[in-house]
């Protein structure tokens, strides 16, 4: 999972969602993980588009053992 658009997903009330997304994927027999800077917050993303949000992604493609890509957020910056 991929944090691309900003970083609220570590705020309580969306992490809580996070989680149920991520029992939702389990029930599908899916493993899941939250990439590099996923969870750094608001104010880190929002200040490192390149060195963070490209990053994750980037590394999200490149790594063979990953099937699918989930982004936790959506916003005009996905």
């Amino acid at each position: 999972m991929v944090s691309l658009s900003n970083g609220i997903v570590e705020r309580l009330f969306a992490f809580h969602q996070l989680n149920l997304g991520k029992q939702r994927l389990k029930s599908f027999g899916l493993k899941s993980s939250t990439i590099l800077n996923s969870l750094k917050g608001v104010d880190y993303l929002k200040n490192h588009p390149n060195e963070a949000r490209s990053l994750d992604l980037k590394v999200t493609f490149a790594d063979d053992s990953i099937a699918g890509i989930f982004c936790v957020i959506g916003g005009s910056d996905t």
